[in-house]
């Protein structure tokens, strides 16, 4: 009987091993499949990139959205990265692109000579880009207010 006892015991314990350890390898190739997906993600974000690099110039509707997409983003990048550096009260080396000091007239990394903008320009423009930002934003919080503007968004 104790040798019955210990059989079953022994029985039971190979079975959640083994359970255990398909446990493990479904895991495994569960993140293996997830690693293949990322790939293939980050495989057409490089073809997407490469496509806009090389042909977003040309002319075609079914690519005019999210070119246009980027674009807008990218000119919002720089907007906002110009008024990083006017409220930190730095400017970028147009050569070397390193931050420096708003009265340097020469890089002292590259020795480009620096454009010297008019402080009332400078501002003037500031607040100008400013006002044009706060409209920007009102009208995307429009369009997103409005009936069916997701649905267009997700088709």
């Amino acid at each position: 009987m104790l040798n019955d006892f210990t059989e079953k015991v022994n029985k039971i314990t190979r079975e959640i091993t083994n359970k255990a350890h398909d446990t493990i390898d479904a895991a495994k190739l569960n993140s293996s499949i997830n690693r293949a997906k990322q790939d293939i993600e980050e495989a057409y974000r490089e073809i997407g990139k490469i496509y806009y690099e090389n042909f977003a110039l040309e002319e075609n509707e079914l690519f005019e959205e999210p070119v246009n997409r980027i674009r807008e983003n990218e000119l919002k990048v720089v907007f906002l990265q110009e008024q990083i550096h006017q409220l930190k009260g730095i400017k970028v080396c147009e050569v070397c692109e390193k931050e420096l000091k708003q009265d340097m007239s020469f890089c002292p990394y590259c020795g480009n000579k620096m454009k010297e903008e008019p402080v009332e320009e400078a501002e003037q423009d500031a607040e100008e880009q400013d006002a044009e930002e706060e409209l920007e934003v009102e009208d995307e919080l429009k369009v997103k207010e409005e009936p069916g503007a997701f649905e267009t968004e997700t088709e």
